[in-house]
């Protein structure tokens, strides 16, 4: 049996948001199509990424 390890491994990233503004940012992008946040230009703590933590799988973070 096989194990992917793409689904052991979470990526918890907890601020959202860069105040540089490149026009090719790959963040940037994700954060328009996912509608993250309405102002990526202002950095953002997002605690709600945090429960994450909580989850009782294993993980790696």
């Amino acid at each position: 049996m096989t194990i992917c390890i793409k689904s052991l491994i979470k990526n918890m990233n907890i601020v959202v948001g860069c105040s540089i503004g490149c026009s090719y940012c790959y963040a940037r992008n994700n954060c328009r199509r996912f509608h993250i946040t309405d102002d990526f230009s202002v950095p953002e703590y997002m605690v709600r990424k945090l429960r994450i933590i909580d989850t009782p799988k294993p993980h790696v973070c």
